[in-house]
């Protein structure tokens, strides 16, 4: 029952929009129809003995058939965020933040990556935020931020905030915005 709930909670997330262009090429062998706007959802499966699978669905419509024949699949968790048509997956299993695109034939590729091990974080286990084209933050609840650039796909600082926040016991909790224009 509890695969359930995480599969319709994850089913609300398919809200987030992947937009694409008017002219895109609908033939896509059926893996992607490209309307105006497309759907992202995150389909999480867990097995009795707690494996877990993260699908990663695009759907042309909230009324689409659900085919994970046809999803990209990463092992462990994985969490996904939108900005400007491009889909970002944060690969806790890899620890690495990949970046997705469409391709010419309107199929979802991953064009890009970087990875955290370097930060010393071993899970994307607190708060992120894409803010723009070149400036995104993980607040990691170890009270370290990781600030980085979706278009480049690379870290461009980190700090830590432990020393002005003290060092609690259950961690830090961020949340993010973006206030003006650029």
């Amino acid at each position: 029952m509890n695969n359930l709930y995480r599969f319709l909670f994850y089913l609300l997330f398919a809200s987030l929009f992947v937009s694409c262009d008017d002219d895109d090429n609908n033939n896509n062998g059926g893996t992607i129809a490209t309307p105006e706007s497309s759907y992202l959802m995150q389909v999480e499966t867990q097995s009795p003995d707690g494996d877990r699978l993260v699908y990663m669905v695009v759907l042309p419509s909230l009324d689409a058939e659900i085919d994970l024949s046809e999803a990209v699949e990463f092992s462990g968790a994985a969490r996904l965020r939108t900005y400007d048509g491009k889909v970002y997956v944060y690969d806790t299993e890899t620890m690495e933040v990949l970046k997705f695109e469409f391709d010419e034939n309107d199929v979802l590729v991953e064009t890009d990556k970087y990875s955290m091990i370097g930060t010393g974080e071993t899970a994307f286990n607190g708060t992120d935020g894409i803010v723009s084209n070149t400036a995104a933050v993980i607040a990691f609840s170890s009270g370290q931020l990781v600030f980085w650039n979706p278009e480049t796909m690379e870290i461009t600082r980190t700090m830590s905030v432990v020393d002005d926040l003290g060092s609690p016991d259950a961690g830090f909790g961020f949340d993010f915005g973006r206030i003006g224009n650029d």
